[in-house]
């Protein structure tokens, strides 16, 4: 009797330590992390103090993420990154690929402190893009749809409205705007946010321009206020440039979309409301304004 019962503790000891066994053996997966795609194991490049100035030359748009090698649910990231590697495979800038660039803050060097002081203030792991000489981060769901429109309003700040067609698709709040950049449009099949995530109030916002040449500087600060706003899922800029389009719409909307004495404006729409603002005026930081 002694002896069967010495057998039997015997037996679960040997399958206590084989359990514990199995599972010291097998890699513990961070929650939100995906197996298949290690921390880190994502990107073309590595950003350090001996190429990173030659990396910017090169490249004027980027994907950067910006994470932590000693922090485990950082790889959550990765997952998002290997999906816009996979999706924009097909678009390319001036022959490149967008590149995608990989900051690990872990390791405290002069590079970070010198050319990226900003980092200090951004807590990992943190998706976004290099435009227009600066960094704008993502800021809303780990959900990729809308990462890739982040990543296309980057690209894209400003959606060229050429028709009654178009602006009436923009316009429209109640719905999905379907973009036709190449970005999007390239890949297989187009890539939709989907309803379910699209804010309640949306701001939509259209520069008239009636001759272009005339507000040629506040068209590019609009365009620096459609970089700096691609992070906000609810906003996206428009413009019209179509003299006889504008001359149509005034005599159709009057002082609704436009001054008195004039046919360019900006109209900024949020949700049913509507408001313009005076585009000859002084003040050119859009932004504030449309935010």
């Amino acid at each position: 009797f002694l002896l069967n019962n010495c057998c039997k503790q015997m037996w679960k000891i040997t399958l206590f330590v084989g359990i514990l066994a199995l599972l010291g053996s097998a890699e513990i997966v961070p929650k939100g992390c995906d197996p298949d795609h290690p921390h880190f194991s994502i990107g073309d490049i590595n950003l350090t103090s001996s190429n990173y100035r030659g990396f910017l030359r090169r490249h004027k748009f980027f994907i950067v993420g910006l994470s932590d090698s000693k922090c485990e649910h950082c790889c959550t990231t990765e997952n998002m990154l290997f999906n816009a590697k996979e999706k924009i495979s097909h678009f390319k800038i001036k022959g490149r690929k967008i590149p995608i660039a990989r900051i690990d803050v872990a390791k405290p060097t002069k590079f970070l402190e010198k050319h990226i002081s900003w980092i200090k203030s951004i807590s990992p792991p943190k998706l976004g893009v290099f435009v227009g000489g600066r960094y704008t981060f993502y800021n809303s769901w780990a959900h990729f749809p809308l990462f890739l429109h982040f990543v296309n309003k980057a690209l894209n700040p400003i959606v060229e409205l050429n028709t009654q067609e178009d602006i009436d698709a923009f316009l429209n709040s109640t719905g999905e705007y379907m973009e036709k950049t190449k970005l999007l449009t390239g890949a297989e099949e187009y890539t939709t946010i989907g309803n379910h995530m699209i804010p309640p109030i949306q701001t939509r916002t259209i520069f008239f321009a009636a001759d272009p040449s005339e507000f040629s500087d506040e068209l590019k600060e609009y365009k620096i206020a459609g970089e700096d706003l691609a992070y906000r899922d609810n906003i996206r800029l428009g413009v019209c440039k179509q003299k006889k389009l504008i001359s149509q719409l005034k005599a159709k909307k009057g002082a609704k979309w436009f001054p008195k004495y004039s046919s360019s404006s900006l109209l900024i729409k949020r949700g049913e409301e509507e408001e313009i603002f005076d585009v000859s005026s002084e003040d050119t930081v859009y932004s504030k304004y449309i935010a």
